[in-house]
């Protein structure tokens, strides 16, 4: 990436590769290596029901746009990974599922809408932890 001028290398030197390499060993990792259809910031809008997102609101519709980390569309359905690297601990680790929870029920609801397929699995990945979180 540096060679190709997409990082500087002071950039470069911040990243911890056995992390990257780590999440590529994992089943979905391999799923997006090997993907047909994998999505990669893929940017969307969609109108949806307002009362969905705030309290005391009928009839109305609001525009959602935003951008999802990364999407394995197949034949039978949709796999949503939005990455985090927040700095994760025992302590703050269900405030961060919490944090992040709606935005990724948003995405999966919209890539759902858009690709006309249901989305079977929706996660969270936190870098720090090399964990998934899977979101329902």
């Amino acid at each position: 990436m540096v060679n190709a001028e997409l990082i500087t290398v002071e950039q470069a030197q911040k990243v911890d590769v056995s992390k990257i390499y780590c999440f590529f060993q994992t089943d979905i990792g391999q799923k997006i290596i090997h993907g047909k259809e994998v999505l990669r910031e893929f940017k969307f809008s969609i109108l949806e029901d307002a009362s969905l997102y705030y309290d005391n609101v009928s009839n109305e519709r609001i525009l959602l746009q935003g951008v999802v980390d990364c999407a394995i569309v197949e034949d039978n359905g949709i796999v949503v990974i939005d990455f985090k690297t927040d700095y994760i601990t025992e302590q703050n680790f269900s405030e961060k599922v919490s944090q992040y929870s709606l935005q990724i029920k948003t995405y999966a609801k919209a890539l759902s809408e858009i690709f006309e397929l249901p989305v079977r699995e929706s996660y969270i990945y936190f870098f720090h932890t090399g964990q998934f979180v899977p979101i329902h």
